[in-house]
């Protein structure tokens, strides 16, 4: 490999690397949805401490919901799912600071 060869590869891999994190990211933004699975049965609202609705993005076209209930355990729930609208209903009127984002 001569010199000229040796400095166009190095130029390129140089721009590849400068130019491949363009556009920042937020660190709490996952490359693809957060959910593989999503509970259709009915969690007993007394027993949810916290609700996370992810937005269709880029990332995930499928607006996602987490819940976290009384042992800590995340669950993802199908937003569809008719108990789902009235929590989300419930908490929005409801809500505290930290119950809902």
């Amino acid at each position: 490999m001569n010199c000229s060869t040796a400095i166009t590869i190095l130029l390129l891999l140089g721009y590849c690397a400068a130019f491949s994190n363009a556009a920042p990211r937020d660190e709490n933004e996952s490359l693809r949805c957060h959910c593989t699975y999503k509970e259709e049965r009915k969690i007993p609202t007394k027993q949810i401490t916290k609700a996370i609705i992810y937005p269709s993005s880029t990332r995930c076209k499928h607006t996602e919901i987490i819940v976290t209930i009384t042992s800590g355990y995340e669950i993802c729930v199908k937003v569809t799912a008719a108990w789902v609208k009235n929590l989300i209903d419930y908490l929005l009127e409801n809500s505290t600071a930290g119950n809902i984002s």
